[in-house]
């Protein structure tokens, strides 16, 4: 594992040094700070998301507010899998203050990195790319995803907003961006939603969610609605949408227009204002 990514996740490396209790209430804070996402570890539970390594079960990981977040779901069962290892991987007899062995943190770091279901990019303070992982090169790499190590945030992405973003967060602030980007490297365009943070000296690293299959959704929902609209417009008929308004026994004694074509209107001579 390169020096960037043994710094990327020293954060982790630090809670595999605590005691069990510890370290899931240190792994939530982290996840929290990160990611923005609140959640308490609940030993020997059943529900949520089962926090488990090597067929033993530790307990769950529950959103805080009791509520699933079905948008970040697959990032919590991500979570609640590297909790697992961080919970196995470390002897108690390393939990008062002995740093573990760094072939068990490079099998805790692969697990957050290669297992995520987001993309996870490590870069420089020359916004060059040192470590991604498979997610990332899915979005934007799928063929070869060697391309994008040394590729620069900076000199090579074309999206002045994404280069902006990386300039800030190497200058000390945490950076977002939203909205689409086609990669230089495939030609990929994907919407996403990109977090970006310091992580140790002169190291970087950006989380991103591929939202595109929800963003096409949406734009498919918007064509409908416009082509549905454009046909109520147009057609032939005369058409009047009402409500029902009725007294305090049910019984109807009125109605309201709610929308009218402009057929109904030329029809009935009626004013849709």
């Amino acid at each position: 594992m390169s020096t960037t990514r043994t710094g990327t996740f020293h954060a982790l490396a630090t809670i595999a040094r605590l005691d069990s209790g510890s370290r899931a209430q240190k792994f939530c804070d982290l996840l929290k700070e990160t990611e923005g996402i609140e959640l308490r570890f609940v030993p020997d539970a059943k529900a949520g998301y089962e926090v488990r390594s090597n067929g033993k079960s530790f307990g769950s990981l529950v959103p805080a507010d009791g509520r699933e977040n079905m948008e970040r779901q697959n990032l919590i069962k991500d979570a609640a899998d590297l909790l697992g290892c961080l919970l196995q991987g470390v002897p108690e007899s390393q939990a008062g203050g002995e740093a573990p062995s760094s072939g068990l943190k490079n099998r805790q770091h692969r697990q957050l990195v290669e297992k995520a279901s987001v993309g996870i990019v490590a870069f420089d303070t020359q916004g060059t790319i040192r470590e991604c992982n498979p997610e990332l090169a899915r979005m934007f790499s799928p063929d070869d995803p060697r391309k994008l190590i040394g590729l620069s945030l900076i000199r090579d992405v074309k999206n002045g907003v994404v280069v902006q973003a990386v300039r800030h967060v190497i200058a000390g602030e945490e950076a977002q961006y939203e909205g689409w980007y086609r990669s230089v490297v495939s030609g990929n365009e994907r919407y996403i939603r990109a977090r970006s943070f310091s992580i140790g000296d002169e190291a970087f690293a950006a989380v991103i969610e591929d939202l595109t299959q929800l963003k096409v959704i949406e734009q498919d929902l918007a064509g409908s609605r416009d082509r549905l609209h454009a046909l109520f417009e147009n057609m032939l008929e005369g058409f009047a949408n009402h409500r029902l308004i009725r007294d305090q026994s049910g019984r109807g004694v009125d109605y309201l227009f709610l929308e009218i074509n402009d057929a109904f209107e030329r029809m009935t001579g009626l004013d849709r204002e």
